[in-house]
């Protein structure tokens, strides 16, 4: 039932966005903000170039995905709802966390938390063999620690989350800039598929991933 109300809602984010990219291409306030665009950069900003201009912009947006992931982030009541766990976590954290308050914070499966904390959690087993390792529960400094080393919450989510106090929790420059990139599909089949990847990521939660890691073992 869940993975049908899922696609139910993919099919209306999708239309939507179509919807909005739609009403885009016959907008004239954005037609001329992009011929006042080209002007800028010297370019003729006859009604042929705004055209193409405009048809490319509809082009970048309907690939990317950009609309339908802002349409999740804005209107999902689930999304709202993780943010205040995510803003308590940082602004107002308990003294413990057990594995599976961290799995459902991390938005991510209770084997992946065990993944992190394989060797506490087998210890932890043999001393309490009658309790489910999900019951293991960890000091809220070491659960921020693997929280930013593992990435397991997006930095756009902490951003969300936290608005104006995000100063609070990292500096101004992990702000995050919406990017777009364009891929080979076969890169994006590889990346879909990598299996050290969290298995919730879409693709572009998995490039971003894959960016934060790189850059952390090269010590940037």
């Amino acid at each position: 039932m869940a993975v049908v109300a899922g696609q139910f809602l993919d099919a209306l984010t999708r239309e939507a966005a179509v919807a909005i990219t739609a009403s885009l291409r016959s907008h004239e306030g954005v037609r001329r903000r992009v011929a006042s665009l080209l002007r800028a950069t010297g370019a003729d900003a006859g009604d042929a170039m705004v055209q193409s201009a405009m048809d490319r912009l509809i082009e970048l947006l309907d690939a990317s995905g950009v609309v339908e992931a802002a349409l999740r982030a804005s209107v999902l009541g689930c999304e709202r709802a993780r943010d205040a766990g995510i803003r308590a976590f940082f602004l107002d954290p308990k003294e413990t966390y057990s594995l599976q308050e961290l799995g459902d914070l991390w938005d991510v499966p209770l084997d992946d938390v065990l993944a992190i904390y394989r060797e506490e959690a087998v210890e932890w087993s043999a001393s309490h063999p009658r309790q489910p390792a999900a019951e293991m529960t960890v000091m809220w400094p070491d659960a921020l620690g693997a929280s930013l080393a593992f990435h397991v919450i997006r930095p756009f989510d902490i951003e969300r989350a936290l608005g104006r106090d995000f100063t609070r929790v990292r500096p101004e420059n992990w702000k995050t800039l919406p990017v777009v990139l364009r891929l080979p599909q076969w890169i994006a089949d590889r990346l879909q598929r990598e299996p050290s990847l969290p298995s919730n990521l879409d693709l572009a939660g998995r490039i971003e991933q894959l960016l934060l890691a790189s850059m952390q073992v090269s010590g940037r």
